[in-house]
């Protein structure tokens, strides 16, 4: 998995009264959290985890002294915002006259196509006007990505912006 949450809770089940000790890539993290009478515990640590790869394992220590050893469970912390996305052109393909775009060029495609680029395997969202009009289009890997209004566009001027999202949830 992947997050942009440095400090992610980690819970699980055992037995009644056992110490839990966490490990991130070898190192621990705890060993103060007890398992409940409800055979759960959880513990969130106190302090922002490094971005980056990491891998946890659970050790359970019951009353009895036997101790239990989870598989790791890996997953990336992910803090940094993408790029802003690119709208590279819009795409006029109504009319008499049918043609690429640009900023500031006037059309009579009441549903202009925008295309773009940002960060690979991301999302995109878009805004008409500054109101939200389309979010989660996904960028291929490439870091192409389209978009056609679903509802026809007023006479007039409009300006449209872009916001992309990563895995993580980080927003340009």
């Amino acid at each position: 998995g992947i997050t942009n949450d440095t400090t992610p809770t980690f819970s699980g089940k055992g037995k009644p009264g056992s110490i839990v000790t966490i490990y991130d890539n070898g190192t621990k993290l705890t060993d103060t959290v007890v398992v409940g009478e409800d055979q759960t515990w959880s513990y969130t640590p106190p302090f922002d985890m490094s971005k980056g790869s990491h891998s946890i394992v659970v050790e359970g220590k019951d009353l009895t002294g036997e101790v239990t050893k989870t598989e790791a469970w890996t997953f990336d912390i992910d803090i940094d915002k993408p790029d802003a996305p690119i709208i590279s052109h819009a795409v006029d393909d109504v009319g008499t006259v049918q043609a690429d775009l640009n900023t500031g060029d006037s059309t009579d495609d009441l549903t202009p196509t925008l295309k773009g680029t940002a960060e690979p395997n991301s999302t995109v969202n878009i805004y008409i006007d500054g109101q939200l009009v389309k979010s989660g289009i996904p960028v291929d890997g490439s870091g192409a990505w389209l978009y056609t209004p679903t509802t026809e566009l007023a006479a007039g001027k409009h300006t449209f912006t872009a916001e992309a999202m990563d895995k993580a949830g980080n927003v340009s």
